[in-house]
């Protein structure tokens, strides 16, 4: 499982473990929005449900550099953990 929970700046944020943080995501409509949460648990309660739901098939389009099938959810989902 590759999505996790990282302190950064003071900030829980997402991360890829053993790689980027993501610290911005861009839902349907505006701007980017600064993905942050309120603690630990819910970050790491974030990351547990996108490697549940998620991680096969991101892990699949990652690899062939194309965009997620899955985007849409993945998003609603962390708009819902960061909320």
């Amino acid at each position: 499982m590759a999505f996790g929970a990282r302190q950064e700046d003071g900030k829980w944020r997402l991360c890829l473990r053993k790689g980027r943080t993501i610290t911005h995501m861009s839902f349907s409509e505006g701007p980017p929005v600064e993905i942050q949460f309120k603690s630990q648990v819910k970050a790491k309660a974030c990351a547990d449900a996108l490697n549940e739901q998620y991680w096969k098939a991101f892990e699949k389009a990652e690899r062939k550099g194309g965009l997620l099938p899955c985007h849409e959810g993945m998003v609603n989902l962390i708009k819902d953990h960061i909320t």
